[in-house]
C-alpha cells in the first residue's frame, strides 16, 4: 500500500531483507574471524575497517527501522488530513504551516496513540498495549535510536530486531485500517476480539471451580469451552487478514488446535488443558 508516497510494501520488505544480510555478517563475524582477518590480510585491508562497516550496517538497518517507522506515521497524518480537502486554500494553510518535509511525529509507541487522538480522531486507540513484549521491543528500538542521535553510545540489542518488526508490521496495520475502513468494520472487528475476552474470563472461572468428579460441572464446562470456540472462529473467519499479523501468531495457532477440538466429557481434560494455553497467549497479546 502506498500511503502519501510511501511504498510501505516496498519499504518493509527492503528492512527485512537488511536485517537478514546484518544477521548473516553478525553470524559469519563471530563463527569465522580469522578468516575475514586472513581475507583482509590478502586484500591489503585493516580487518579494523572492515569490522568497522559491519558494525555500521547493523546501525544503519536500527536507523531504517525507525524512519520506516516515523514515515509511516508522518505520512498517515497527511494522507487523512488531505483525503478530503478539496479546499485549495486549506491545503495551502496545511503545507504553509505545516510542511511534510519539517513534520517530525514522535514515534514512541504511546505518543503516537496520544497524538492521533488529539490531532485527528478523538476515538482512536490501539488494540494491543504497550505492555505487549513486541511493543516494548518497539519502544526499545526508539530509545535506542535517540540515544544513538544525541549520544553516539549505540546501546540497541540486535536479537530484538524481528520483534520490532512484528511491531511495526501490527502499527501499519492499525494505521491502514483507519484509512481504508470504515468506523463500524473497526468496532465489529474490536468487538469480537471483545467477546472472546468475556468468553475465557468465563471459561476460566469455570475452570477454576472445576470438579472432575461432578458430570454437572463438565458439563457446564463443556459448554463454556464450545462457546468459546465459537466466538474465536467466527472473528478469526470475520478478519482473517488481520489475523494474519505475526503479533497473533501464537494466539492463532493456539486457537487453530483448541477449534479443532471436539468438546465432550470423555476429553475434559485434554479440552482444560488446550484452553489454558489458548488463555495464556490471548493474555501475552495484552489487549488494552
Amino acid at each position: 500500500m502506498i500511503i502519501a508516497d510511501l511504498n510501505y510494501d516496498e519499504r518493509i520488505d527492503k528492512l527485512k531483507k537488511d536485517i537478514a544480510f546484518a544477521k548473516e555478517i553478525k553470524n559469519a563475524l563471530s563463527e569465522s574471524r580469522s578468516e575475514f582477518r586472513k581475507f583482509s590480510n590478502d586484500i591489503g585491508l585493516d580487518f579494523e575497517a572492515l569490522d568497522c562497516c559491519f558494525n555500521s550496517f547493523e546501525k544503519t538497518v536500527l536507523i531504517d527501522a525507525y524512519t520506516l517507522s516515523e514515515q509511516l506515521v508522518k505520512n498517515s497524518y497527511y494522507h487523512l488530513l488531505e483525503k478530503e480537502l478539496n479546499n485549495e486554500y486549506l491545503k495551502q494553510f496545511l503545507h504553509s504551516k505545516l510542511p511534510k518535509k519539517r513534520f517530525s511525529p514522535n514515534v514512541n509507541y504511546s505518543e503516537i496513540s496520544k497524538n492521533l487522538k488529539s490531532d485527528l480522531m478523538p476515538n482512536f486507540s490501539f488494540l494491543i498495549s504497550e505492555k505487549n513484549d513486541y511493543i516494548k521491543s518497539y519502544n526499545h528500538l526508539i530509545e535506542n535510536r535517540h540515544t544513538y542521535a544525541h549520544t553516539g553510545e549505540y546501546l540497541f540489542q540486535f536479537e530484538t530486531i524481528d520483534d520490532v518488526v512484528v511491531a511495526i508490521e501490527y502499527l501499519y496495520k492499525e494505521l491502514e485500517l483507519v484509512i481504508n475502513q470504515s468506523n463500524e468494520y473497526i468496532s465489529k472487528f474490536r468487538n469480537s476480539i471483545k467477546e472472546i475476552s468475556n468468553a475465557l474470563y468465563k471459561s476460566s472461572c469455570i475452570v477454576s471451580n472445576f470438579k472432575p468428579s461432578s458430570s454437572e460441572s463438565i458439563e457446564v464446562a463443556c459448554e463454556s469451552f464450545i462457546n468459546l470456540q465459537s466466538k474465536i472462529k467466527e472473528s478469526i473467519d470475520n478478519y482473517h487478514e488481520e489475523y494474519t499479523l505475526l503479533i497473533f501468531s501464537d494466539f492463532k495457532n493456539k486457537s487453530d488446535s483448541f477449534i479443532s477440538l471436539e468438546v465432550n466429557k470423555t476429553n475434559i481434560e485434554e479440552c482444560i488443558a488446550k484452553f489454558k494455553e489458548i488463555q495464556h497467549a490471548f493474555d501475552e497479546l495484552k489487549i488494552s
